[in-house]
């Protein structure tokens, strides 16, 4: 991908880093006065009591701050960010969610070759128990949080399947890389049509959905889709790089990917790849936010795919992550973006080109099951991308 930008005078250069500077030394040297002033009469103070003072002035700050994204992470937490930006950590592979008619945690998903593919879970699965722990009830993050563990250490699962509680499986975690793009092939009249879901933008987003789509053309003899549909309900977004490399992997080479205005001026972001073509819809909610709406406003913009759903987000602003010499972090806007055509996103969102509400009697856990019988977005999706591939055959036929 690459990045063109107006030529910047000298002046702006010199004005801009200026205020960099000033800004991170006072930012700095305010964290360590606030550090130094918690110091007890011996120079030092218990860690909780330190972290949790820290913490406070960081939130005060913060809430002085007119940037609603800005945060600060204690160490623990600025690690677990970092973790789920790389999307590699110990555990035993599994994706899920909260149930939304009873909170319970549900596998979605396990992850090629981990434990949990190899001990036989699959979709609709309950966790129930976690090392002879009952966690019906318990937040998502606290179930998720007991499974992870060192690589090499075991972790005793129980799950309930169809209204049966089975008995416990024991597994043993590995270094897992969390899979945030999963396909299939549609079944029966829909067979040659490939369904791709992408849970989030992470920084392996590149590698992965190119595994997974050549996956589905290798599993028919003549390597072939007619179109896919990819799946962005409820993705909040990520690495905004990994919205892009998608972007340029389905653009022609040249096309504008992005446009971002920043403390530098105007950005424009413009691709390098060929582009593949193929007949595309794409399923929106508002859950889709920030990342995803990058993928779908610019693919709206070119005609490029369809879209299916309801009305997305609204997030039209990036953040940085960046590590403090504690071990802590912090995260602060520095720009604001644009789809390829300068259409606005932010508190605003991204209006689907197919309306398509989802009926209040179905759970919402039906619209991550990827299976046309069970989720109307889907089976709309599928609708508009067979008349895609009728137009397109009758276009290349003329």
């Amino acid at each position: 991908m690459e990045m063109e930008q107006r030529p910047i005078r000298w002046w702006q250069m010199v004005a801009a880093v200026c205020l960099i500077l000033v800004g991170s030394f006072g930012f700095f040297y305010w964290q360590s006065t606030v550090n130094s002033s918690f110091l007890g009469d011996n120079g030092a103070i218990d860690g909780s009591q330190r972290a949790e003072a820290v913490t406070t002035a960081m939130n005060a700050f913060v809430e002085r701050n007119h940037d609603d994204y800005f945060a600060y992470f204690t160490a623990e937490e600025y690690d677990d960010v970092i973790s789920k930006l790389s999307g590699t950590y110990g555990g035993i592979g599994i994706y899920v969610t909260t149930r939304p008619e009873d909170k319970a945690v549900m596998l979605m998903m396990p992850f090629r070759h981990s434990p949990a593919e190899r001990a036989g879970l699959q979709y609709g699965d309950i966790v129930v128990g976690v090392d002879g722990e009952d966690v019906r009830g318990k937040d998502l993050d606290y179930v998720t949080g007991k499974m992870k563990g060192e690589i090499g250490t075991k972790v005793r699962i129980e799950i309930q399947r169809d209204g049966k509680v089975l008995p416990i499986k024991t597994l043993t975690r590995e270094e897992v890389s969390a899979q945030a793009v999963t396909g299939k092939r549609l079944e029966k009249e829909n067979a040659n049509l490939g369904y791709i879901s992408i849970s989030s933008f992470n920084m392996n987003i590149s590698e992965e959905f190119q595994t997974v789509y050549e996956d589905l053309l290798a599993e028919k003899e003549d390597g072939d889709l007619d179109g896919i549909i990819i799946d962005l309900r409820y993705n909040p977004g990520g690495v905004l790089d990994g919205a892009l490399w998608l972007l340029d992997y389905f653009l022609p080479k040249e096309d504008t990917l992005l446009l971002m205005n920043d403390n530098t001026g105007k950005k424009r972001y413009v691709g390098d790849m060929e582009g593949i073509d193929i007949p595309i819809v794409i399923l929106q909610n508002d859950g889709s936010a920030s990342a995803s709406e990058v993928f779908i406003g610019t693919m709206q913009d070119y005609h490029r795919a369809d879209t299916v759903g309801t009305n997305s987000y609204g997030k039209g602003i990036a953040q940085y992550v960046i590590g403090l010499p504690s071990g802590a972090g912090v995260r602060y806007t520095y720009a604001q973006y644009f789809t390829a055509q300068g259409r606005e996103v932010h508190k605003k969102g991204l209006a689907a080109d197919y309306e398509v509400p989802w009926p209040e009697n179905l759970p919402l856990s039906d619209s991550l099951s990827g299976l046309v019988e069970k989720d109307p977005q889907l089976a709309k999706a599928v609708e508009v991308l067979q008349a895609k591939i009728v137009a397109a055959e009758q276009e290349e036929a003329a």
